[in-house]
């Protein structure tokens, strides 16, 4: 894989502690591994974010699309109206309704934003505790001790 040669080219000067007295054992494959990891859930995140903001934009689109058509429909009720009574009425019950729709449709867009971050950062922070999980472990490994 393509990937792979490159994330062992990258790591390999790194081969050169592996024969330094005094310096914690190292594995350069399990940092290579751990790199790869830190990628994929970079890009897992990234993936997330991404479809998360598609369908942002695409229920905000779809929102405005109702607004005009909804605008539009008042336009006609109040063109038909009978007199100024009850093209206010109208405009009244079409005002409470937007009030109403506008704080349902802010609440779902930020109900869309809130579970992709959630779940971006969900995955980010699971990797960054395997990391350090795996530093603690390469710490705690003994030195080799000078000749």
């Amino acid at each position: 894989m393509a990937n792979e040669n490159y994330f062992a080219a990258f790591f390999k000067p790194l081969e050169a502690f592996k024969e330094m007295p005094n310096v914690p054992a190292f594995d350069s494959s399990q940092l290579i591994e751990q790199s790869k990891k830190n990628f994929e859930a970079a890009q897992q995140a990234q993936q997330i974010l991404a479809e998360a903001t598609q369908s942002f934009f695409q229920r905000q689109f779809e929102i405005a699309q109702a607004n005009a058509e909804g605008a539009l429909q008042l336009v006609k009720e109040i063109a038909s109206s009978k007199d100024a009574k009850d093209s206010a009425a109208k405009q009244a019950t079409y005002a409470r309704n937007a009030v109403e729709k506008a704080a349902n449709d802010a609440s779902e867009l930020s109900e869309i934003a809130s579970k992709a971050s959630t779940k971006a950062t969900e995955i980010v922070s699971k990797q960054v505790t395997e990391n350090f999980e795996q530093a603690t472990k390469a710490a705690a490994k003994p030195a080799k001790k000078a000749a």
